[in-house]
C-alpha cells in the first residue's frame, strides 16, 4: 500500500524537475493533445449478476461429470457464494484542447484493468434415495382430527456441481468530461470501451454425499433435521480454453486535490469512481456471454 500511494508522488517530482527545464514556446501551447496525468485505481467489480450460460453448457463445462436433470438445476445470481470480485487498474490522462471555450476539460484516458475472478455461471445435480423407515408415534390432527403416523428416515443424499469462473483483463480507453478541473473538488463523466483477454478459465467439479437422520409426519410433511453421519466431499478442477471479451461502461466520478498550494499535493488528487458497465464474453467452450453490473472504485492520480 505505501508503494501504492509513493509512485504516484515519485511521478509529480520527477516531472516538476522536467516541466522546469522547459522552455515554454508559442507553438507548444497550441498542441491539441498533451499527456496531463497518471492513475492508479483498486476496487471491486459487482459478480451479483444473471449468467445467460445454458445448461448444457455448463454440463459440458464439467466434462459431462454434472448431468443436469429438470427440476435440479440452480445458475445465474453468485453474490451469495463468494464476495465481488477483485478489481485493480492503472493508465494515464491525456488532455484534449477544444477551439470552444468551455467549462469541461476534456480528456482521453489510456490503461489497463484487471479482474482477479470472475463467476460466470453454476449448475448442481442433487438425489436423495430413502435408506430405511422406522415407525414412532402417531400424531392427531387439530384441523381434521385424523391420525397421522410419525417415521424416523434415513436418507442418503448427494450433490454434484460446477462452477465455471476465468480471470479477465483489457485494456481501457474512455473519453472524460471534468467539471472545473482546477477546483478543490471537481466531477466527472463520459464513455469508454475495453478491449478484453479471458484466461486461467476453469471449471471446479465438487461432489458432496451423507446420511440423514430425519423425523417426518406425512402428511403433511414436517422436515425436522436430527443429525448428519458419513459426510464426505470432493472436488476436481478442469482446465477451459481462454477467449475474448468486451467492454462498455459509463465512468462517473468525484474527484478531491490534497492541497492548494505546495507543489506536490496539488497535483495529486483523490477520486471514487462507479462504472455501469455490459461485458461480452466469448470461448470456445461457453460461445457468446452477456453480463451487466457495476465497478465501484477508489484511486490516486498525479497532474503533470
Amino acid at each position: 500500500m505505501i508503494k501504492i500511494i509513493l509512485f504516484p508522488i515519485i511521478c509529480v517530482l520527477s516531472l516538476q524537475c522536467l516541466k522546469a527545464q522547459e522552455v515554454e514556446t508559442q507553438d507548444a501551447a497550441q498542441k491539441k493533445l498533451s499527456i496531463s496525468g497518471a492513475y492508479i485505481m483498486w476496487g471491486n467489480r459487482d459478480s451479483d449478476h444473471k449468467t445467460t450460460l445454458n445448461n448444457n453448457v455448463l454440463e459440458s463445462l464439467s466434462g459431462g461429470v454434472v448431468e443436469v436433470n429438470t427440476g435440479t438445476f440452480y445458475s445465474g445470481n453468485m453474490g451469495g457464494y463468494q464476495n465481488p470480485m477483485r478489481v485493480f487498474m492503472g493508465g494515464i490522462t491525456i488532455d484534449v484542447n477544444t477551439k470552444s471555450k468551455s467549462k469541461y476539460l476534456h480528456q482521453f484516458r489510456a490503461g489497463f484493468t484487471y479482474n482477479h475472478q470472475n463467476v460466470y455461471g453454476y449448475a448442481a445435480n442433487a438425489s436423495s434415495k430413502l435408506l430405511n423407515r422406522t415407525y414412532i408415534d402417531t400424531i392427531a390432527s387439530s384441523a381434521t382430527g385424523n391420525i397421522l403416523p410419525i417415521y424416523r428416515d434415513s436418507i442418503y443424499r448427494t450433490l454434484t456441481s460446477a462452477t465455471y469462473t476465468n480471470r479477465y483483463a483489457t485494456l481501457d480507453f474512455s473519453y472524460i468530461f471534468r467539471l472545473h478541473p482546477e477546483k478543490m473538488v471537481s466531477f466527472y463523466t463520459g464513455i469508454g470501451i475495453g478491449l478484453g483477454f479471458v484466461f486461467n478459465a476453469t471449471t471446479k467439479v465438487e461432489d458432496y454425499n451423507n446420511i440423514e437422520v430425519v423425523q417426518n409426519i406425512y402428511f403433511p410433511n414436517i422436515y425436522a433435521p436430527q443429525n448428519q453421519t458419513n459426510y464426505n466431499s470432493s472436488e476436481r478442477i478442469i482446465r477451459n480454453s481462454p477467449g475474448l471479451g468486451l467492454d462498455v461502461f459509463v465512468p462517473l466520478g468525484i474527484s478531491v486535490r490534497l492541497g492548494k498550494d505546495a507543489d506536490v499535493w496539488k497535483n495529486l488528487s483523490l477520486f471514487a469512481e462507479v462504472r455501469p458497465t455490459i461485458s461480452m464474453q466469448h470461448t470456445k467452450d461457453t460461445g457468446s456471454n452477456t453480463q451487466s453490473g457495476a465497478i465501484r472504485l477508489f484511486g490516486i492520480r498525479a497532474h503533470f
